[in-house]
């Protein structure tokens, strides 16, 4: 299930592409100036054949973008609360279907607030046999140790977008009082509504789940109402945006169950069809998945729920 949090990392790096620029910079990594950036298809599943079990990768964000010197690059970013074995072979796998299907290089972009996550994402990660370790995966990890800590208003006001970055990566530090304090004072002085909206917006979704959440409510329980208005009507566009990313997984996973049945040659009632075309739940579609692979019937498939 896409959450809030991963939606808010998305959209500040779709919509702000200097916060990826200048985060790169601080780590002593350019890549020039974007022109133009592009949100590319984040399914990268594999189907599988008759007698192999379905893969399903799909990356919180891909983007491709295009520089001023002409080279393009895809940048996959990851929103990573905690460590998992499965994701370096996920982020080379990522890394390889992009230069298949786009002849272009990629980035992977993993983005923390946990200082082990942080450390762990790092890598390198090796592949292949210990005499001949054939694939490397290294990450861009952006996480409490190399994001600035942002506390002064006037440099918040100058660039908001990586000060929310800022918020995000230091969400469970004790730094994260100062940080939110910054926001609000250079936000309530900013003449721009759009600029309330995108903080308050983001922050709302983006500390989902960490200590600067329960900061942020204390705090924004002081704000004028004006301040937050417009951050709920926000926070309605924002669900709507979630549920329409959710709606194109579950159109992929219903679309997978149906492509596995067929290669199978597995016989599907009417009544079954059904049942699958109008499950709405990503996490439900995910277990009718992997079963569906290796049951014998289909009440098999269906017989835990």
């Amino acid at each position: 299930m896409v959450s809030f949090q991963h939606e808010a990392m998305h959209q500040l790096l779709r919509n702000h592409t200097g916060v990826f620029v200048r985060a790169c910079r601080d780590l002593n990594v350019s890549f020039g100036k974007p022109t133009q950036v592009e949100v590319l298809p984040n399914e990268m599943s594999h189907h599988g054949l008759r007698h192999s079990k379905p893969l399903f990768r799909y990356p919180d964000s891909v983007m491709r973008y295009s520089f001023e010197s002409g080279e393009k690059y895809a940048v996959l970013v990851e929103s990573q609360l905690s460590c998992k074995k499965d994701k370096p072979a996920a982020w080379g796998y990522y890394i390889s279907y992009i230069r298949a299907m786009y002849d272009i290089a990629a980035v992977v972009v993993v983005i923390c607030r946990d200082r082990q996550v942080a450390k762990w994402a790092a890598g390198p990660f090796h592949d292949g046999p210990p005499q001949w370790r054939s694939l490397t995966v290294r990450t861009l990890v952006l996480g409490p140790d190399n994001v600035q800590v942002v506390t002064d208003p006037e440099l918040v006001a100058a660039d908001f977008p990586y000060a929310l970055l800022s918020a995000f990566t230091h969400a469970e530090d004790s730094c994260i009082s100062a940080i939110l304090k910054a926001l609000i004072d250079a936000v309530e002085a900013a003449p721009s509504d759009e600029d309330k909206i995108m903080v308050a917006d983001f922050l709302d979704r983006g500390l989902e789940g960490s200590k600067g959440m329960a900061e942020w409510r204390e705090l924004k329980m002081g704000l004028p109402t004006s301040f937050y208005q417009g951050e709920t009507a926000q926070m309605l566009r924002g669900e709507g945006r979630v549920e329409g990313r959710v709606e194109g997984r579950v159109e992929g996973l219903v679309e997978a169950i149906f492509r596995v049945l067929e290669s199978r040659r597995v016989a599907v009632p009417d009544s079954a069809a059904q049942r699958i075309r109008s499950c709405a739940d990503p996490d439900v579609l995910d277990r009718w998945l992997d079963r569906v692979a290796n049951a014998g019937t289909l009440d098999d498939v269906f017989a835990k729920e």
